[in-house]
């Protein structure tokens, strides 16, 4: 209560999140009604007045088209693991309702995340971290992108030339870029979920993973490790069982 007062949403946010984690895994109870409802109506407030309403374009089935039913169990663990801030993959057959699955789990999330969709394309396997700069692209408003420090736009430069006035000093990683060089990238767009942290939930979704190169698994695998996604947020990868590359099934194992 004393956090509201001040003023501090975000931090009481957090606290509440972290408090009902401890429940959950303590007892397997959730908190109740009523303090639910107050995070929910702060939250949504909070989010609005930061970011605007997302338009996502889930590249759906038609066939998956149609009222969700019978997935109450895999929605349900989804959201423990949402709110445990435990990532996860979902490993199917083409055509199963992955998408479907992941559209219908987001859509309902209290309070509202921003969700960073990622979709990767046969044809951008030989273009890296390429899913992770249109979600982040599509995603963040130009203020917000504004407010990072210099080094970290400075570093993200290569991916996102539109961030400075003037020319990056060094070009976009190739397929297999240098220790230090993915060290620095991955370093700059953890920072950028930091910044999102102080205005809402981020949720980072990457759809077909079967077909993410090498620099991007790198990434993902770097981000669920640390803070923010590994405390107020979450990676949730969804890939079809029967294409998996190499590099996938190392990067699960």
């Amino acid at each position: 209560g004393l956090l509201i007062r001040l003023g501090r949403t975000l931090k009481a946010s957090q606290e509440f999140r972290e408090y009902r984690h401890k429940l959950l895994e303590t007892t397997g109870l959730a908190p109740g009604s009523p303090l639910q409802a107050i995070m929910d109506r702060l939250n949504q407030k909070s989010a609005a007045s930061q970011l605007p309403a997302q338009k996502l374009q889930w590249e759906v089935r038609p066939s998956a088209q149609t009222a969700f039913v019978g997935r109450q169990k895999y929605l349900s663990l989804l959201r423990q693991a949402y709110f445990r801030s435990t990532s996860l993959i979902l490993l199917g057959e083409s055509g199963q309702g992955k998408t479907r699955l992941l559209e219908e789990f987001s859509a309902n999330l209290k309070p509202a995340p921003l969700i960073l969709l990622a979709k990767c394309r046969v044809t951008s396997q030989n273009l890296p971290l390429q899913p992770l700069i249109d979600a982040l692209r599509r995603s963040i408003p130009l203020g917000v992108w504004q407010g990072l420090p210099r080094p970290v736009m400075q570093a993200l430069a290569p991916l996102f030339p539109e961030l400075i006035q003037s020319p990056p000093t060094y070009s976009r990683p190739g397929a297999n870029p240098g220790e230090q060089t993915r060290t620095h990238i991955f370093e700059a767009l953890r920072q950028v979920l930091i910044h999102l942290e102080e205005h809402t939930i981020p949720l980072l979704i990457v759809d077909d993973a079967q077909w993410a190169d090498e620099t991007t698994l790198g990434a993902l695998a770097y981000l669920m490790q640390n803070p923010p996604l590994n405390t107020h947020g979450m990676v949730l990868l969804a890939a079809r069982v029967e294409e998996q590359t190499a590099s996938l099934r190392d990067w699960i194992a």
